[in-house]
Formats: C-alpha cells, sequence, structure tokens
C-alpha cells in the first residue's frame, strides 16, 4: 500500500483526483488504507514544500485543495 501511494502521489493532478476518488468509493479495506497513505504523504510534501521557501507550488496546493489538507498546511504558513 505505500508504494502505491507513493505513485499516486507522484501523478499530476488530474489523474491524481481520479486515483482518489476512485480510492473514496472502494469499498475495499486496502484502499481505504492506501487513501490514508496518500493524504499522509501528500500533507508530508506539504509541510516540506511551505518550510523550503514559504509557499505551496501550484501543483501541490491543487491537490492539497482537493483531498481537503490546505487548512493544515495554511498553519505552516507565516
Amino acid at each position: 500500500a505505500f508504494s502505491e501511494a507513493t505513485k499516486v502521489t507522484r501523478l499530476g493532478v488530474t489523474d491524481m483526483i481520479k486515483e482518489v476518488k476512485r480510492l473514496e468509493n472502494s469499498s475495499n479495506f486496502f484502499d481505504k488504507i492506501e487513501l490514508k497513505l496518500v493524504k499522509f504523504k501528500m500533507l508530508m510534501l506539504g509541510i516540506a514544500d511551505v518550510w523550503k521557501d514559504n509557499t505551496l507550488s501550484e501543483d501541490n496546493f491543487i491537490k492539497l485543495k482537493n483531498l481537503g489538507l490546505l487548512p493544515i498546511i495554511e498553519l505552516f504558513i507565516i
């Protein structure tokens, strides 16, 4: 599940959103774990991106917004 989550986070914005929607709609237990890992990895990538230069890249901004994680990242922006 971890390697699959890594693949999802590396996808382009459109493909990642499609894959996240597929995972959200799945009833498979392992897909739910993968979804949580995707969110965790994106949160960590977002925090690293913000710490690097106090901004988010456009792709990360859109991905985090679609995952509902943007408010958490905004806490780190000074």
